[in-house]
């Protein structure tokens, strides 16, 4: 009997230092296996050499997107700038915590 199969959802996650996209899972584990957790999402293509060995299709289907090369933190930074300098004892709600730097 054939088990049924289930859907992997995979998306591009980029590297806290933003030196790799990787593709990984909803919880942002990688499908290479590092030990990194891609927290940030992203739209661009897989530049994770194990990642893409190990699923080359999914890899390749997002190809045609940009090529990511960092991670710009200023609009967390500003924001939590402003929040330090109003008094605020908390973090800051911000809708774009990061801005990916594409190559040129």
């Amino acid at each position: 009997m054939l088990k049924p199969r289930s859907r992997e959802r995979l998306r591009a996650g980029l590297s806290p230092n933003g030196s790799k996209v990787h593709l990984a899972h909803a919880d942002g584990t990688p499908v290479c296996g590092s030990r990194v957790i891609a927290s940030c999402w992203v739209r661009a293509r897989i530049t994770c050499p194990q990642c893409r060995k190990a699923r080359p299709k999914k890899a390749a289907g997002l190809d045609d997107r940009p090529h990511v090369v960092g991670v710009d933190w200023s609009p967390m930074y500003a924001a939590f700038g402003r929040a330090i300098a109003g008094g605020a004892a908390t973090a800051p709600r911000v809708k774009v915590s990061f801005w990916p730097v594409l190559a040129k």
